[in-house]
């Protein structure tokens, strides 16, 4: 699941920095019959080498995404009192990717829909009827009511 995510910053960060096509204020080039017969089959060359060589640019890409995960893996895990804030931006530059969805994942939400949405599932979960449900007990099926969807999604297809 990371590994996709990391894929697909690569390729939004790929697709903005392509070049743009002609620009509106810019006609386009007019050429001769002569010129688009002579030139079709080098046209075309053109575009199979484009193909080429986006496919080679995507591969150098994922191996490069694969390669800096597989190396943040393989480091040693920070100490419980150190911000994890604090480490995604001093190591920033060597982590691009995997930065992004730290700063995605680890930021706190702009709205509270999720925490409203919390208490109205426990709103549900603690009931009159179920006034003598034990703490633990309570936090578990708020749990299990919050997060079963989430995992298992065919079971509440409607």
């Amino acid at each position: 699941m990371l590994r996709e995510q990391l894929h697909s910053v690569v390729e939004r960060d790929r697709r903005a920095t392509d070049t743009p096509g002609p620009q509106p204020d810019e006609p386009p080039a007019k050429s001769s019959r002569g010129d688009e017969n002579n030139n079709s089959f080098l046209g075309m060359f053109e575009a199979i080498l484009e193909e080429n060589t986006d496919a080679a640019t995507e591969l150098q890409e994922n191996s490069r995404v694969d390669a800096n995960l597989q190396s943040y893996l393989s480091e040693a895990t920070l100490p419980m009192n150190r911000c994890p804030l604090e480490y995604w931006r001093s190591n920033q530059s060597l982590y691009e990717c995997l930065a992004q969805l730290a700063r995605k994942y680890l930021l706190a939400p702009c709205t509270s829909v999720d925490s409203e949405r919390l208490f109205s599932a426990a709103r549900h979960v603690m009931t009159q009827q179920r006034n003598r449900l034990a703490c633990d007990k309570a936090e578990m099926l708020l749990f299990v009511k919050i997060n079963l969807p989430l995992i298992k999604p065919e079971f509440f297809k409607k």
